[in-house]
């Protein structure tokens, strides 16, 4: 017994001293991904984690604007406006946020000038981080659901509440730890109901603005 226990000491002693590192156990057999070309994976604490603040010019092209009520049916003239939109990652490949918009339209047959739409909307963002050369970027698909109201220019017709809808398909590119710039494309609808006086309300009392139109932002992002 007494003969033995050094040998066991010597033993334990020498696979002590030959065992790899841990961290090369854990390890495995596959190596560390290793990045090649433009197209790699984002950074860590960089701006797509980060919440951001927006601000963006929207175009309307196109489409059509129907009064529901009245029977007017028109072709829409390019609507245009400005948007805030605040947006917050929830989790790698889902934001959560709100947006402000502000957009001016009328019909194509119209002679008066455009008459403002005002959106609050509350937006849900899918979207893939990645990075371009240098840079964090996002491709993203977004829902923006939420509050319309339009702002007749006829004293005749009272100010109405609706809701608007869209969907958007766009990228998102940082060029720097803090700013980054944005377009996206998609379809939308403002669907709104306003009262009416005068003679037009011997045609139903209310009429019911009806917007379908392509949307198109640019803008830019300011990580927080």
């Amino acid at each position: 017994m007494r003969a033995t226990f050094p040998l066991l000491v010597l033993s334990v002693s020498l696979l002590v001293l030959t065992a790899p590192p841990a961290h090369a156990q854990d390890a495995g057999p596959f190596p560390e991904p290793v990045y090649g070309g433009p197209i790699s994976a984002p950074h860590h604490d960089g701006p797509v984690d980060r919440p951001r603040l927006g601000a963006h010019f929207s175009l309307g092209g196109g489409g059509k604007v129907k009064f529901d009520g009245t029977g007017f049916d028109d072709d829409a003239d390019p609507s245009v406006g400005f948007g805030l939109r605040f947006l917050y990652p929830l989790l790698t490949y889902v934001a959560v946020g709100a947006q402000f918009e502000m957009l001016w339209v009328r019909p194509a047959s119209s002679t008066q000038g455009r008459d403002p739409l005002m959106d609050i909307l509350a937006v849900l963002e899918a979207r893939y981080p990645f990075r371009v050369s240098d840079h964090d970027a996002e491709a993203y698909f977004e829902m923006p659901v939420g509050l319309s109201v339009f702002f007749p220019g006829d004293s005749a017709v009272d100010n109405g509440p609706g809701f608007a809808l869209s969907l958007l398909g766009g990228a998102r590119l940082w060029v720097t730890d803090r700013i980054g710039v944005y377009t996206d494309i998609g379809w939308g609808i403002h669907h709104t109901h306003n009262d009416v006086h005068g003679p037009l309300g011997a045609v139903g009392g209310t009429m019911e603005p009806i917007l379908k139109q392509m949307i198109f932002h640019v803008g830019a992002h300011f990580a927080l």
